[in-house]
């Protein structure tokens, strides 16, 4: 078991639709001084995961198989390290092309919510097919709700589908 803080911890549980794992929501100071609790957690190393750097304001969203890596990396980008909050999102079914596909519709989406000004330079990336590509893409539509109730986005996922912005996903 994890020794992470819990007040830092947001644990959906099972997601109502055809899925056969848990999907994972994290939240972690982004400080160099208590990546130590990234190190910690069952996903931290050696395991697709979707990142969310974040102050407030601006978002950068990513994906990895390292997050302590990749966290000691961008604390050192000066367009990263004003971020305050790093939430990692990812499951025991995660897989290399469900999270580089994972990522690629975060971007779309949270671009299409309009709340945080996105880093990303790519708009998110065409994917290609994959194995139980809808299931996996399911999983986004399951844990919107708790995005929202973390305020990383405001808008159903269903009114962005359908706005303007849909031209885009």
């Amino acid at each position: 078991e994890s020794r992470i803080d819990p007040t830092l911890q947001c644990c959906l549980g099972t997601i109502p639709t055809a899925t056969r794992a848990r999907m994972d929501i994290r939240k972690f100071p982004f400080d160099k001084d208590k990546f130590n609790q990234m190190a910690a957690y069952h996903f931290g190393s050696n395991w697709p995961v979707v990142y969310v750097l974040e102050n407030g304001k601006q978002m950068y969203i990513g994906q990895t198989t390292n997050l302590l890596g990749r966290s000691r990396q961008h604390i050192v980008d000066p367009a990263r390290v004003r971020a305050k909050w790093v939430h990692t999102l990812t499951d025991d079914d995660f897989n290399l092309s469900s999270a580089y596909d994972f990522e690629s519709l975060l971007i779309q989406y949270v671009a299409g919510d309009g709340v945080f000004k996105l880093q990303n330079e790519n708009k998110g990336l065409v994917s290609h097919n994959y194995y139980e590509r809808e299931r996996y893409q399911a999983k986004l539509s399951a844990i919107w709700p708790t995005l929202k109730k973390m305020g990383l986005v405001r808008r159903d996922i269903g009114d962005i589908k359908n706005s303007a912005h849909d031209r885009f996903l």
